[in-house]
C-alpha cells in the first residue's frame, strides 16, 4: 500500500511539473504576443563574410552602423521592441533571416542595404516593398511612402517615380524593375527577405557606395544615424505613435 503512495506522489508531482512548465511556457507566449509593444523586425543586410557592395565604404559597415542607431531609437521608444535577424559581425542565410522574423512574431520587417553600379555614377536612395498580389503589399506599399517621405527631408535624391520600386526576377534570373505605379500582377519571384510575410515588409537601398556625395549624405557615421532618425520617424507615422526624436 504504501508502494502505491509513493507511486501516486511521483505521478502527481511529475503532472504538477508539466502543469507549470505549460504556464511559463503560455506566459512567454503572452508577453511575446502582447508585452513587448510593436515589434520591428531589423534587418541589417549582408553580414560575416558577405560584406555587400564595396566602394567608398563597405555596405556591410552601412547597414550595420544604420541598423544599430535604428536599434537604439526604438529601444528608447516604450512603444516598440526589436528583432534583429541576425547579430552584429555575423552572418545568416535568407531562410535564416525569414525564420527570425516570422518567431519573432513581428510587425514589420524593415531589410536595410546600400548599393552600387558598375560605373560608379549610381546615386540617390530608393525602396522596394512586397509586390502587387501578395497578402502584404497594401500594407508595404503604405509603408515604402512613409519611409521615402522621411527620407527625403535629408536631401538624398530619390530613384525613380518616387522612390518606391518592385523587383522581380524573370525565369532566367535577370532583374525587372517596376515602379509603383505599375500594379501589374507579375507571376515572377521576388525578393526573397520581402516574400512569404504577412506584415509590412521593405528593403532599403540607403545610398550609393561608391558615390561621395552619397556617402556624405547618409553613409557615413552621422549620415546612419541621419538616415536611421528617417526610418525611425517613418515607423512611428505608420503606426500613428508620437516619435520621442
Amino acid at each position: 500500500m504504501e508502494i502505491n503512495k509513493n507511486k501516486l506522489y511521483r505521478r502527481r508531482r511529475r503532472r504538477l511539473g508539466f502543469f507549470l512548465l505549460l504556464c511559463v511556457l503560455a506566459a512567454i507566449a503572452l508577453y511575446y504576443v502582447y508585452g513587448r509593444g510593436i515589434v520591428i523586425v531589423i534587418d541589417p543586410g549582408h553580414g560575416g563574410d558577405d560584406v555587400g557592395a564595396q566602394g567608398i565604404v563597405s555596405e556591410v559597415d552601412v547597414n550595420e552602423t544604420t541598423a544599430r542607431y535604428l536599434e537604439e531609437y526604438l529601444r528608447k521608444d516604450p512603444n516598440y521592441a526589436v528583432v534583429l535577424t541576425r547579430d552584429y559581425g555575423e552572418g545568416a542565410s535568407l531562410s535564416a533571416r525569414n525564420r527570425k522574423a516570422s518567431w519573432g512574431l513581428g510587425d514589420l520587417f524593415l531589410s536595410i542595404h546600400a548599393n552600387s553600379s558598375d560605373d560608379g555614377d549610381g546615386s540617390g536612395f530608393e525602396c522596394y516593398c512586397s509586390t502587387p498580389g501578395r497578402e502584404n503589399y497594401g500594407m508595404s506599399l503604405a509603408f515604402a511612402h512613409f519611409v521615402v517621405d522621411e527620407i527625403a527631408k535629408t536631401g538624398v535624391s530619390i530613384r525613380g517615380e518616387d522612390g518606391v520600386r518592385y523587383l522581380y526576377y524573370d525565369p532566367s534570373g535577370e532583374r525587372i524593375i517596376k515602379e509603383s505605379s505599375d500594379e501589374t500582377v507579375y507571376e515572377y519571384a521576388t525578393l526573397t527577405v520581402l516574400a512569404g510575410k504577412e506584415i509590412p515588409a521593405v528593403l532599403v537601398e540607403q545610398c550609393f557606395v561608391g558615390n561621395e556625395a552619397d556617402i556624405d549624405l547618409l553613409g557615413d557615421e552621422d549620415g546612419c544615424q541621419l538616415a536611421a532618425k528617417a526610418y525611425y520617424r517613418a515607423i512611428c507615422a505608420y503606426f500613428g505613435t508620437e516619435p520621442i526624436l
